[in-house]
């Protein structure tokens, strides 16, 4: 993209991270590269869900607690604490 729109990585990105400006050369490029008019730039989106600035956050990856129905491993810290004594 930061070719296409004939501008540096680090002005790209911190443009992506709300840190700096398109200048109206870059937005006029910016544009043409999506295909759309400028004005298009600045229309209200259609999804109207809020998100913070920057780029979206990963889910974090959770352990899946044993059920019933996952057998305990031998020597299997995130078993152990889950298993009855003498099973």
């Amino acid at each position: 993209m930061a070719e296409a729109l004939d501008v540096n990585l680090p002005y790209l990105q911190r443009i992506e991270g709300g840190r700096e400006n398109l200048t109206v050369r870059s937005l006029a490029r910016l544009a043409h590269v999506l295909g759309v008019r400028v004005g298009a730039l600045f229309e209200a989106p259609v999804d109207l869900t809020v998100r913070g600035p920057g780029r979206p956050r990963r889910p974090r990856a959770t352990a899946a607690a044993p059920t019933d129905a996952s057998p305990a491993v031998e020597g299997d810290p995130a078993t152990a604490a889950t298993r009855r004594p003498g099973k």
